[in-house]
């Protein structure tokens, strides 16, 4: 299973415009990640998609968007 696998099947547990804003943050947040500050990517990229997703999302469990941002960072470090 690689991160998009990831990423939809944790998405898909949401309702369905939840779920498309979900994978619109955290598609961003990986394509952003390179640049955001630190020495980590895959750690501001998770930190980033937290926040974003507490912002977005604020009725979703947040064991859920904890979750999703694990996977944004998992895609941003581990190579494809």
């Amino acid at each position: 299973m690689d991160h998009t696998d990831t990423l939809l099947t944790l998405t898909g547990r949401l309702h369905p415009a939840d779920r498309d804003l979900a994978l619109d943050v955290c598609v961003e947040v990986i394509a952003i990640a390179p640049e955001l500050p630190g020495d980590h990517p895959g750690r501001a990229a998770r930190s980033a998609a937290l926040l974003l997703l507490e912002l977005a999302l604020p009725d979703t469990a947040p064991a859920v968007r904890s979750e999703l941002a694990h996977a944004c960072e998992r895609a941003v470090v581990i190579p494809r």
